[in-house]
C-alpha cells in the first residue's frame, strides 16, 4: 500500500481483488487504480512488489463485467451483493415507473397482466421486468403494443365464443348474427368492448 502495509495474494489477483482485501466498503466505488504510481485499470494483474493506492468515486457503482476479471471469492461474493441490492433498488423504482406510464397510456394494470406480461417480454420473475421497465430498456410503446394485442385477443376470442359456427347453417345465417352482434355492442357510432368498455375501429 502507499503507507508501506504488505498484502499477500493469490497468483492472478487483480487491484481490484487488493481493493476488496483492504476494505470492502470502500471497494464499491472503485474507479481505477495506480500501481507504482501510474494509472491502471482495475483488471490489472498484480506482480510481486507492486505498489498499490485505489482511486475512487462516490459515483462509481460495481458492475457485472468486474466478475469477469476478479479472481478472490471474497470480492466475487461482495460484488453479486452489491448487483443484486443494486437491481432490486432500480426494480422498485421501475414499479413507480410501470405504474406512471400505464396511468399515462390509460391502460388498466390487473394482476392477472403480470404473468402475461413477463411471458411477452420473456422475462424470468417481476424483479427482472420492473428492472427492465426501471433500466428503460421496455418502453411506453411497448407495454401499449401489448395492451392492444391483449385487447385483440379478447375480442377474438369473444367473438369466437359468441359466434359458434356449425357446417350446416347458412353463411347468410352467420353473417346476421355477427352484423347483430356488432349492433349489441355499438353506442353512439363506436363499438366498445371489454370490461373497460375500449374503443375499436372497425367497418362492416
Amino acid at each position: 500500500t502507499p503507507k508501506g502495509e504488505l498484502r499477500t495474494m493469490a497468483v492472478g489477483s487483480t487491484a481490484l481483488d487488493f481493493s476488496y482485501e483492504i476494505n470492502s466498503d470502500f471497494c464499491d466505488h472503485c474507479l481505477v487504480a495506480k500501481v507504482n504510481n501510474k494509472l491502471v485499470p482495475l483488471s490489472y494483474k498484480l506482480q510481486s512488489g507492486d505498489q498499490l493506492e485505489i482511486i475512487s468515486s462516490e459515483k462509481q457503482r460495481p458492475k457485472e463485467d468486474w466478475l469477469n476479471f476478479v479472481k478472490s471469492s471474497k470480492a466475487r461474493s461482495r460484488i453479486k451483493s452489491a448487483l443484486k441490492e443494486e437491481k432490486r433498488k432500480i426494480s422498485l423504482e421501475g414499479r413507480e415507473v410501470f405504474d406512471r406510464k400505464i396511468r399515462r397510456l390509460k391502460l388498466n394494470f390487473l394482476d392477472a397482466d403480470l404473468p402475461k406480461l413477463l411471458k411477452y417480454f420473456n422475462v424470468g420473475d417481476s424483479l427482472d421486468f420492473f428492472y427492465r421497465v426501471g433500466k428503460g430498456i421496455i418502453t411506453s410503446q411497448q407495454l401499449r403494443d401489448f395492451y392492444n394485442e391483449e385487447s385483440k385477443k379478447s375480442w377474438y376470442s369473444y367473438l369466437a365464443a359468441k359466434l359458434k359456427r356449425k357446417p350446416k347453417k347458412a353463411n347468410i345465417e352467420a353473417k346476421n348474427n355477427f352484423e347483430s352482434l356488432i349492433k349489441e355492442y355499438k353506442r353512439e357510432g363506436e363499438l366498445l368492448i371489454g370490461d373497460d368498455l375500449q374503443k375499436l375501429d372497425y367497418k362492416l
